[in-house]
């Protein structure tokens, strides 16, 4: 039957909880992160330990002598922690004497030269484990829940916990003291991340301080500023007035000239000035002549007739429409 494992980029998820808990203790085992998971201290004794030696302790545990234990060694390939415990936990139950419900076992995980893992056992049974600790209670005269077991195991030597003996009292209180030393892990870290961020804060603080006082300060400042707006607008309008009047010929200028240059016999109808175009109209004897006369003229410039002077039948004089082009600078405002 086909099972569908978990996986991400072609990794079994299948044990990853358990292989990360396995690691992290690992981590907590290092001399520089130990302080993280403080331990309990506890007074291992004998079963023939004398009374008085045994100190006024939170925790005592007794350690299992060897004739109550069966020990049994494995070569296992390399597996999750949790798989380990399964295959230990079969292995011991097919050649326990005792019944399954009645093992008491432990076990220590150790690496092996060929990759693979060596796994050292020891078993018992529950109620060999139970009248020891009934027969030490009474010795010692402390509660016999309040005894924890432990079996020994040599090359190196260990003492590793028998599970559900009185252990659990003292484990309690491990967590306890490792959420503190972890409470205070975290209030260092954030006093620590307040003092990184309190520049920043302030820096921030000033800085929103300051476009505030300018938004303000633009917003009093507004109808001056709107007026100086106005005044540089009407400014650049006067200059370009003045520019366009520099460029122009001056009405004055332009009637007093022609004036001077016209005979008594040549009239004038209309003058009309457009910058420094020049359009009249009037009779003269001699129209051609006129053209001549004003083309002479210091200043005039582009005499042309855009109509023919015509002589209507009977009158003395011809009626005539010029046009010509003055020099600004000449016939300026200061020419």
């Amino acid at each position: 039957m086909l099972q569908n494992k978990p996986m991400l980029f072609g990794i079994d998820l299948t044990h990853i909880g358990s292989d990360l808990r396995s690691a992290w203790a690992g981590m907590l085992r290092w001399p520089w992160l130990a302080w993280l998971r403080p331990q309990a201290k506890v007074q291992v004794i004998g079963i023939d330990s004398p009374v008085g030696a045994v100190r006024k302790s939170d925790f005592l545990a007794v350690q299992l002598p060897e004739d109550l234990l069966l020990r049994r060694s494995l070569l296992l390939p390399a597996m999750g922690t949790d798989e380990i415990a399964q295959a230990v936990q079969l292995d011991l139950q097919a050649n326990s004497p005792f019944a399954p419900e009645e093992i008491a076992w432990v076990h220590r995980v150790q690496p092996s030269a060929d990759g693979r893992v060596r796994v050292d056992a020891a078993l018992t049974s529950h109620a060999l484990v139970g009248k020891l600790l009934h027969e030490q209670s009474a010795r010692l005269g402390v509660p016999e829940e309040a005894l924890e077991v432990r079996v020994a195991f040599s090359q190196p030597s260990e003492l590793v916990t028998l599970s559900g003996y009185g252990e659990a009292r003292r484990s309690q209180r491990e967590r306890r003291m490792a959420w503190a030393m972890a409470s205070l892990v975290l209030l260092l870290l954030a006093l620590l991340a307040a003092l990184a961020v309190t520049p920043s804060l302030q820096l921030r603080l000033r800085a929103i301080d300051a476009a505030q006082a300018y938004a303000a300060l633009a917003q009093k400042a507004g109808p001056t500023l709107a007026q100086r707006e106005e005044l540089v607008r009407r400014s650049m309008q006067l200059q370009e007035l003045n520019a366009v009047v520099a460029e122009s010929a001056q009405p004055l200028p332009v009637l007093e000239g022609l004036t001077k240059a016209l005979s008594d016999e040549t009239w004038l109808q209309t003058l009309q000035l457009q910058g420094t175009k020049v359009t009249m109209t009037g009779q003269t004897p001699n129209a051609a002549a006129l053209m001549r006369q004003l083309g002479a003229l210091p200043g005039v410039s582009d005499v042309k007739a855009p109509t023919a002077a015509i002589k209507p039948p009977g009158a003395p004089k011809e009626v005539f429409t010029i046009e010509f082009v003055v020099d600004a600078s000449r016939f300026g405002k200061g020419g």
